[in-house]
């Protein structure tokens, strides 16, 4: 579950429906009531983590099936789904991802260049796969 700060809301992952409910941590108006969950999001798998950027625009939810959805919070939709090689259990956003990765030994000097988002997903793929990885015996 997580919390986005810039609208109050709060995105949990619903096991048993197979998606995100979206509901108002707080409600403006004394004795207001506000239909529940606000709205959802189905999923093609269970969801079992969710991450909310501090700007409030990406969601990324970790599937049971080993996908991490990425989703449009503004626009109320799913961007794109990652396959990871392995089974996440969590997922979290920082404050600042880097803004490009170094170039590989392999690229030339215009080096292909990525937005943020897409090299701080990379990072964090990568280290779900590792964190996965590891014998815990």
């Amino acid at each position: 579950m997580d919390f986005d700060e810039t609208t109050h809301e709060v995105y949990v992952p619903d096991m048993q429906h197979r998606q995100v409910d979206v509901i108002a941590y707080k409600i403006t108006q004394k004795n207001q009531t506000t239909k529940q969950p606000l709205r959802m999001f189905p999923m093609e798998g269970v969801p079992v983590s969710v991450a909310i950027t501090n700007d409030g625009q990406l969601g990324f939810i970790a599937l049971q099936n080993g996908h991490v959805v990425m989703l449009d919070l503004p626009g109320r939709q799913s961007m794109k789904t990652y396959a990871t090689g392995s089974n996440p259990h969590f997922v979290i956003t920082g404050v600042y991802p880097p803004p490009v990765l170094p170039p590989s030994e392999n690229t030339t000097g215009s080096a292909q260049t990525s937005s943020g988002w897409q090299n701080g997903l990379r990072i964090l793929l990568s280290l779900s796969f590792c964190l996965h990885s590891l014998d815990y015996s």
